[in-house]
């Protein structure tokens, strides 16, 4: 061997073993595994739509041309996501994978800070436990990106409030991670309150809680203020606070819906049917206040931390599975600290047991996943078919499109045809339904654009919430002056077997 090689070789193993030693090559070592494991979780997912990714995707794409959200689209959800993920489509591009790219480092921030939390209160089982199942969770029931993000930025704020931080910075950092949970979904600040709850039964905030209330409260506000002055700035401030903070006020209770709070709770036990084992078992280490196998083991705050995302479930009566997202993080981590309490007496039963229980529930969410991806995958052929259909009449820039009489899904043809939308108000069920601030009136606005293309479904296959009226006009106004150019059959999951979408152009372009 040459000198120069040896030499090579030393300073390789010199630069290998100062790699080892830092405490940063580590972290990105594991986040890189834990990504890895994220991304070949949504492997079958890379064609995946859902019912708002094309919703989310539209918004961002436009806000990045210029048109600002609740100006250029409708929408009762604070514009933290829509920013996250504009910067995430200047990267990937407006299409499905900004979209993914987003849940999915999501996912993984929030798999390695439950490792970490899990790790540093002496139980690094329950971190793995967790890390086994949040990714199959998180796209089996919930199948949200916007979510994944939300779980993301709260779990590093809960992470922040049981952090060793000095209480100064703990309650500034915490305060400002909730706060940018809360310019995401405004139901975070259920969360908020029992974070701040958190700090203040910290033994350390004794004597100063007046301060710490002060920081926090301060420091939550940054976030919402930046985005309030955004807006102000823009001229756009009267629309956000009308839609993120009005109508979005009015949205548990409207008719559109027709869900009372009690009837909500019956709905959370449907929604949650594929979460109910991890549920119940957070749910009684809360009520027992298990005491981990360790005293460091957060039961305590994690049990408020797991109440306040409940209540945020309920107050929006459980609609959507996607809601019971902030759930799952603290669910997967109480439900963990419980089991290795109720197990350690028997090391080995308790290794068999989890493996076990890991390897079913896996078996099940693979299953599901499998399933799951199969049939969003029939429904994305579809929406791609009326795309090229469209595509196939050359529209140019200024031409307008308008889905309408159509699952939430093929909003995904405004970001795949490249056409702007004919209203602001994209999701078809808000317009035939009595949705507040939305509803019929804004078919008869879109038609009066004169976009020229429109899409719609059958009008037989009605929402239950659709308003008699809704349907009778869209087919007038397509009557009048449409022509249909083609047809699409669907066998979706948001359409009955045989269904087709009409594509339809204006017939005369000029009245454009």
């Amino acid at each position: 061997m040459t000198l120069f090689a040896e030499r090579t070789m030393d300073r390789q193993g010199a630069l290998a073993r100062a790699f080892a030693a830092s405490p940063f090559a580590r972290v990105a070592i594991a986040f890189a595994i834990v990504l890895a494991w994220c991304a070949l979780v949504r492997l079958p997912y890379l064609n995946f739509n859902t019912p708002d990714g094309g919703f989310f995707t539209e918004v961002a794409l436009l806000w990045r041309q210029g048109q600002l959200p609740y100006v250029g689209a409708f929408d009762i959800k604070p514009p933290g996501f829509f920013a996250v993920l504009a910067l995430s489509q200047s990267m990937f591009g407006p299409g499905a994978a900004a979209l993914h790219a987003v849940g999915t480092v999501s996912d993984a921030a929030t798999i390695a800070l439950m490792l970490h939390l899990a790790r540093r209160h002496g139980a690094p089982g329950v971190g793995v436990y967790a890390a086994l199942l949040f990714p199959w969770f998180s796209q089996v029931v919930i199948g949200d990106d916007s979510y994944s993000f939300l779980i993301a930025v709260t779990t590093a704020a809960m992470a922040i409030g049981l952090s060793d931080l000095p209480m100064p910075r703990r309650a500034a950092l915490a305060g400002l991670a909730i706060g940018a949970a809360c310019v995401v979904k405004q139901t975070a600040v259920f969360e908020g309150a029992a974070l701040l709850a958190i700090l203040l039964s910290d033994t350390r905030a004794a004597g100063r809680r007046a301060g710490v209330v002060a920081l926090f409260i301060v420091a939550a506000s940054l976030a919402p203020l930046a985005c309030v002055a955004y807006f102000a700035a823009h001229g756009a401030l009267d629309a956000m606070l009308s839609d993120v903070v009005g109508v979005a006020l009015l949205r548990p209770g409207s008719s559109s819906d027709g869900v009372s709070l009690w009837r909500g709770l019956s709905r959370f036990v449907y929604r949650a049917k594929d979460l109910l084992p991890v549920l119940i078992a957070a749910a009684l280490t809360s009520l027992l206040q298990f005491r981990a196998p360790r005293p460091r083991a957060p039961i305590p705050a994690l049990s408020a931390w797991f109440a306040a995302a409940l209540a945020g479930v309920f107050v929006q009566h459980a609609l959507y599975s996607t809601y019971l997202g902030p759930l799952l993080a603290p669910a997967l981590l109480l439900s963990g600290f419980g089991g290795a309490v109720v197990l350690r007496a028997r090391p080995a039963l308790a290794r068999g047991a989890r493996y076990c229980a890991v390897a079913v529930a896996t078996f099940v969410a693979t299953t599901s996943l499998a399933l799951t991806a199969l049939r969003w995958q029939i429904e994305a052929n579809t929406i791609e078919d009326v795309a090229a259909a469209i595509r196939a009449e050359h529209p140019g820039g200024q031409d307008r499109l308008y889905v309408i009489q159509s699952a939430s899904t093929f909003v995904w043809l405004y970001p795949l045809t490249g056409l702007r939308p004919a209203t602001p108000f994209l999701i078809p069920l808000q317009s035939m339904c009595d949705f507040p601030n939305v509803g019929p009136r804004r078919i008869l606005e879109a038609f009066a654009a004169h976009p020229r293309f429109v899409v719609a479904g059958v009008a037989e296959n009605r929402y239950n919430c659709e308003v008699d009226a809704a349907s009778a006009s869209i087919e007038a106004a397509l009557r009048r002056d449409y022509r249909r150019i083609a047809s699409v059959a669907c066998d979706g999951r948001h359409c009955a077997k045989g269904e087709d979408y009409g594509v339809y152009e204006i017939v005369s372009p000029s009245a454009q």
